[in-house]
């Protein structure tokens, strides 16, 4: 299955914290991403079908249906993305700003 290019590199980085994370012993830390992890996956792959019919619906001139599937893309990774940082998962290196010194989630106010 066709995976969004751009929830594959989140998905690499989620998963470089989480092995960081189990190395220093921040099992909860590590079972959040792990989860998160799982649900990216799917996201991705709901991401890229999105992808593959925006792209058909181009090609058959189809334009308002196209346009349709870019805004449905648009809005369901920004509504993944707030949910994400809902759950401190996206930081500094991904999205925003990280508290000084901080490593494991927390984010500056």
């Amino acid at each position: 299955m066709y995976q969004d290019p751009e929830v594959a590199q989140i998905i690499r980085r989620l998963d470089e914290r989480k092995r960081e994370a189990v190395q220093e012993e921040h099992y909860d830390y590590a079972k959040k991403l792990k989860q998160a992890i799982a649900d990216l996956q799917k996201v991705g792959e709901r991401l890229g079908r999105y992808e593959v019919e925006k792209r058909r619906a181009a090609e058959e001139e189809d334009y308002d249906l196209a346009k349709e599937k870019q805004q449905q893309m648009a809005q369901f990774r920004s509504r993944v993305y707030e949910q994400l940082q809902l759950h401190s998962l996206l930081d500094a290196e991904l999205v925003g700003a990280r508290a000084p010194g901080c490593r494991w989630g927390a984010r500056s106010p």
